[in-house]
């Protein structure tokens, strides 16, 4: 792995902590995408320490493999509100 593509993990409240300036990039977009102010969005305005969990419970979600895809939207949508399937 070369140096650069290394980001060396912020200490911070949440759980997952990206290793690759890619999976950084990936997690600030993220968190950009469930704290932007649209209607009915709950994290709009709040810490960012609370969008950081939001985000962590979000990747476990995504993450676990025995949960089918449609599950996994429900499952997001009790944490954030309603997602258009092209933001999924």
């Amino acid at each position: 792995i070369e140096e650069d593509t290394i980001v060396f993990p912020v200490v911070d409240d949440g759980v997952y902590q990206p290793k690759t300036k890619k999976t950084r990039a990936a997690y600030d977009n993220l968190l950009i995408l469930i704290q932007q102010p649209l209607p009915g969005q709950p994290l709009a305005g709040q810490p960012l320490s609370t969008v950081r969990f939001v985000a962590d419970k979000i990747l476990e979600i995504l993450k676990n493999d025995a949960v089918n895809d449609r599950d996994k939207k429900i499952n997001i949508e009790m944490l954030l509100d309603r997602i258009p399937n092209n933001v999924f």
